[in-house]
């Protein structure tokens, strides 16, 4: 699942789902998950316009590696 720091977001790691969540002006610090296939994606200055499909989908092929 890919997405931003939503509680579906949550639900999905809950459950074993392997995520990319898009953090912008939430701490990842404080909800991200970085542990298993969940993978954590800052935002640059916190808004979430600015993060690159390339960064996306490199994270996505981590989460299913």
């Amino acid at each position: 699942m890919i997405g931003a720091d939503t509680g579906l977001m949550h639900m999905a790691t809950a459950v074993g789902c392997p995520t990319v969540t898009i953090f912008g002006p939430t701490p990842a610090q404080k909800w991200g998950h970085t542990y298993g296939s969940n993978q954590v994606i800052l935002a640059p200055e916190g808004d979430m316009s600015k993060v690159a499909p390339q960064t996306i989908l490199e994270a996505l092929k981590r989460a299913l590696a």
